[in-house]
């Protein structure tokens, strides 16, 4: 204070007081600081400082006092054993785990569950026996496997199929839609679906009335074939071997009541006049030849000209025929030891009676034979009139020792349109 400074008493008396209060506050030497408040020191001083825990009355701060944003770390809480919060509807306790009523329902989603959760199956709802959990294009739904869950190219095996318990049985349809074991019959194959590459070649058909004859080509009978004769021409070259034939007969031949020969080959109409007719390929599972030779020449002849055969189209002088023509009560005969062609049947020339044809019928025996070929060929035709017929009866031979593969036929001139030629195979 200024003690040498002369003051009113009004003016003293309030600096006595204020140095009075001083002393009560114990301000001492402190100096108030940013954030700092006039605080009891516990010493009987007062002083400024920070508020501490101990300025504060237990129990006295209430939501209100503190700031919306005080973001309060979770390091100033309590710890507990379990480390969770949670209310119980009244207070905030710890120390308990996480129920079904602390979670909002529908509030977790896929991302929520762990990549590597690995759910066990009997977490999941029941969906009833026998069913299993599928989609149903929309959502996923417990029930049966149906037809659409199988992919098309899911390619089951075999052996995931059930057997059904009966031997000899396939799975078929008997109302169009239910499936169960039965053997194949009749009524679920197709008309014209089995072909012969369907049957086996080790267990043919055979015995009697397994064939019905409306189903082989060519016959129009509906009765079953059983014990009939069986035609040449409903069988092709070379389909039966030997054990296939012991099977059907029980012997190693066809019985001739069972068989009615010969066995076409080849047959050929011309549809315009040719200088020549060849048959080539012929098979070599046959034991003869049977050559049948209807024919006409473009030649003005009004005779029979001379019908001649080739094989192997063979022109060497290896050939050798022998004719007898009779004609009326007139026989006559020709032939040659050495000749390029074999000279055997009869032509109609183109001018003998219109529509006359020289019939021609030949056999070429042992044709796949290396030794020398023999022939013999029957004949007949209208020459000039009617009154006027001649037949020939001739035989000859071809000394190459070749098997024969094809047959040549020339005539006199040029067949005419419409001359047919059929070539058999006769077995032995």
């Amino acid at each position: 204070m200024h003690t040498s400074v002369s003051h009113s008493t009004g003016m003293n008396r309030a600096i006595a007081n204020i140095l009075a209060l001083a002393t009560k506050l114990g301000i001492g030497s402190s100096t108030p600081t940013a954030n700092t408040v006039l605080r009891g020191t516990g010493s009987g001083t007062s002083a400024f400082g920070q508020i501490v825990s101990g300025d504060i009355t237990d129990g006295t701060l209430v939501n209100a006092d503190v700031n919306a944003s005080a973001g309060i770390l979770l390091s100033k809480l309590e710890g507990g054993t379990s480390g969770l919060l949670k209310s119980n509807g009244t207070v905030i306790t710890s120390g308990n785990t996480i129920g079904s009523a602390d979670i909002a329902d529908d509030s977790i989603t896929n991302a929520d569950v762990n990549t590597a959760a690995a759910i066990a199956v009997t977490k999941l709802a029941h969906v009833g026996a026998n069913n299993v959990l599928r989609s149903n294009g929309t959502a996923n739904v417990g029930g049966q496997v149906v037809n659409a869950d199988v992919a098309a190219a899911a390619a089951l095996a075999v052996s995931k199929l059930s057997a059904g318990g009966t031997a000899s049985r396939v799975v078929g349809t008997i109302d169009g839609s239910t499936m169960q074991m039965t053997q194949v019959n009749g009524s679920m194959i197709p008309a014209a679906t089995i072909g012969n590459s369907h049957v086996s070649a080790a267990d043919p058909l055979h015995g009697d009335n397994k064939l019905i004859a409306s189903s082989v080509t060519g016959n129009a009978s509906t009765s079953a074939i059983g014990t009939n004769a069986i035609h040449a021409n409903r069988m092709s070259a070379g389909s039966f071997i030997e054990s296939e034939v012991t099977r059907v007969f029980g012997a190693a031949s066809i019985p001739q009541n069972r068989l009615v020969t010969p066995l076409l080959i080849a047959e050929q109409t011309l549809g315009s006049p040719a200088g020549s007719v060849t048959f080539s390929g012929i098979p070599q599972t046959y034991r003869h030849l049977l050559l049948l030779a209807t024919a006409r020449s473009d030649n003005a002849s009004t005779g029979i000209d001379g019908l001649a055969l080739r094989f192997n189209g063979d022109t060497s002088s290896i050939y050798a025929y022998q004719l007898t023509v009779s004609a009326g009560s007139s026989v006559s005969t020709f032939g040659s030891p050495g000749a390029g062609q074999l000279d055997l049947g009869g032509i109609s020339g183109g001018g003998s009676m219109p529509g006359s044809l020289c019939l021609n019928d030949i056999v070429i025996f042992d044709y796949t034979s290396a030794r020398q070929k023999q022939a013999r060929c029957i004949s007949g035709g209208i020459e000039g009139s009617i009154s006027n017929h001649k037949s020939f009866f001739s035989a000859g031979s071809y000394r190459g020792t070749a098997a024969i593969t094809s047959i040549t036929l020339l005539p006199t001139g040029n067949f005419i349109a419409g001359c047919c030629f059929t070539l058999y195979g006769l077995p032995a």
